[in-house]
């Protein structure tokens, strides 16, 4: 095996340190959050859209009644999608 002949010392602002750990709360977005915001988006999305093709508010009616009947484990879920829709639509906005 040929090694080379000479070594050189990495000086201290050349190295790469990788920073990290548990980070619990971006796990939670990453596994539940996205698709908690993505199923808020997709039935706002098609409450509003099948409300203006019909012209009346009866689709976004019984989106709300759904919204009612969930529970409040699924009340809960729906109102943090809708945080963290605000939280990327913020994002989004605010980037430069």
């Amino acid at each position: 095996m040929n090694y080379p002949v000479e070594y050189t010392v990495i000086t201290e602002n050349e190295k790469i340190y990788i920073e990290g750990g548990a980070d619990y709360w971006g796990l939670f977005n990453y596994l539940i959050g996205d698709y908690l915001r993505d199923s808020v988006l997709s039935e706002t999305r098609s409450a509003v859209w099948n409300s203006a093709k019909k012209g009346s508010t009866e689709p976004l009616q019984n989106w709300f009644k759904n919204f009612k009947s969930m529970g409040i484990m699924g009340m809960i879920g729906y109102i943090y999608g809708i945080y963290h829709l605000g939280e990327k639509i913020d994002t989004y906005l605010t980037k430069k």
